[in-house]
């Protein structure tokens, strides 16, 4: 039956897979990318053939490569590698999108604009930024999202738009205000203030 998913020959992918080796399998997908994984239905399909068992097991595993590839980019991010540390943030946040764990997606993504804006890469950190506050949107927490607008506002200040920032810490503060939180929105007009002081505008 799992032959029916699989989109390309490996024979150590399947070997592991039919001993139910996943510490094995975790190793190769991680060489190799999300191919094993790529099918959302993979699960679904498991539990329509009377696997439930093991589609959560499958789900279980899951949980584990986003772990392990979060993990990976925190080191390389650590050791300074920001291209292989956004990768692989970029691969565990797709990972938890495709299980529907919005948050932890957009928590991935807004820790890789985080590292991206501090290695000097402001126009991908913004990029992250901006999907995280997509994800959180779409999870429903909006305080969040309204950060990841802060974020992007300050990486535009580092890349001296303040064009962009200013616009990002308004949306920011009418953001705020809807929601009721008359203090941030405050802290976003004083931004806004010391940005235009900064421009000579």
């Amino acid at each position: 039956m799992m032959g029916l998913f699989r989109r390309r020959k490996s024979t150590e992918l399947d070997d592991a897979r039919a001993q139910g080796d996943w510490q094995e399998v975790l190793v190769l997908c991680m060489q190799r990318g999300n191919e094993l994984y790529a099918e959302r239905d993979y699960t679904g399909a498991l539990t329509h053939y009377g696997e439930a068992r093991r589609a959560a097991e499958v789900l279980d595993f899951k949980s584990e490569m986003v772990d392990c590839a979060a993990a990976i980019a925190r080191v390389n991010a650590d050791l300074n590698q920001p291209a292989i540390a956004a990768a692989m943030y970029r691969q565990a946040r797709e990972m938890a999108r495709d299980m529907g764990r919005l948050m932890t997606a957009a928590e991935l993504s807004l820790a890789a604009g985080a590292q991206l804006r501090r290695a000097g890469r402001s126009i991908e950190a913004v990029e992250c930024f901006g999907t995280a506050r997509t994800l959180f949107i779409q999870a429903g927490a909006e305080d969040y999202a309204v950060q990841c607008t802060r974020e992007v506002a300050s990486a535009y200040h580092d890349m001296k738009n303040y064009t962009k920032a200013i616009g990002a810490f308004d949306d920011a503060r009418e953001w705020w205000e809807d929601l009721g939180k008359i203090t941030l929105a405050r802290d976003c007009d004083e931004a806004i203030l010391r940005l235009r002081a900064e421009s000579g505008r």
